[in-house]
């Protein structure tokens, strides 16, 4: 009996508790970033910061045990995310953004370092720190050019992004230019099709031109009727 209760506890002990991340380990590598996001968002980004932090520590255990340096990588920008929820514009959040920027380059990561690098202007741009932003924009699209936006995963989405920060700040040029990138550059798996062509639409009109913006204005009315309709 005494032995049975060693036993137990014993095996009790060396059990591992189970990480919210474990999933992560059924996905190919090139998904594992962004399920990895929804997870702690759907998770760990509203609960206190020792628990959010003791997963994310999990998850770059995990990302190191399966040898994915892109996803070791992402945590800190994970950590980023978590304290600019909770903390709004903050030093911590700015620290974890520089740190995934050089992890990136550590591991010879150019995608990611250009990813995080927008990440970062993104950061500055919620909290209206708009010439920072652009500054740490124009280098996230300088290095997504020199790597070649066909060889960058969602590279419609950062163009769409970009886009619309320069329509924000009334470069219009630079904004119909990276939008009419990331129409041709459309995934249909997360189609910004209707978003992109709206933007297209609204530039050429600030611009003046009448006949181009009309002509994105009824190709996003198609791309909004033809999503309603699926």
């Amino acid at each position: 009996m005494f032995l049975a209760i060693i036993l137990f506890i014993s095996a009790d002990v060396s059990s591992p508790t189970p990480s919210l991340f474990d999933a992560l380990r059924e996905r190919p590598a090139a998904e594992r970033i962004m399920a990895a996001r929804d997870i702690y968002k759907a998770n760990l980004r509203k609960v206190d910061s020792a628990s959010a932090f003791q997963e994310l520590s999990r998850l770059k255990t995990l990302a190191v045990e399966l040898d994915d340096r892109a996803l070791e990588t992402s945590v800190y920008d994970l950590q980023a995310d978590y304290f600019s929820v909770n903390r709004g514009f903050n030093d911590l959040s700015l620290r974890y953004y520089n740190e995934a920027i050089k992890e990136a380059r550590r591991f010879n990561l150019p995608v990611r370092v250009a990813v995080q690098t927008y990440k970062l202007g993104t950061f500055y741009n919620t909290f209206g720190k708009l010439a920072q932003a652009n500054r740490y924009f124009v280098e996230s699209l300088d290095q997504f050019r020199e790597i070649g936006f066909d060889n960058v995963p969602r590279i419609a989405f950062y163009l769409l992004d970009l886009s619309n920060f320069y329509y924000k700040v009334g470069d219009l040029e630079t904004s119909r230019t990276l939008a009419r990138e990331a129409l041709t550059r459309n995934d249909p798996k997360e189609d910004h099709e209707l978003n992109i062509t709206n933007t297209i639409a609204l530039t050429s009109q600030g611009m003046g031109d009448e006949d181009e913006a009309l002509n994105y204005f009824f190709k996003a009315l198609k791309a909004a009727e033809q999503k309603h309709d699926s």
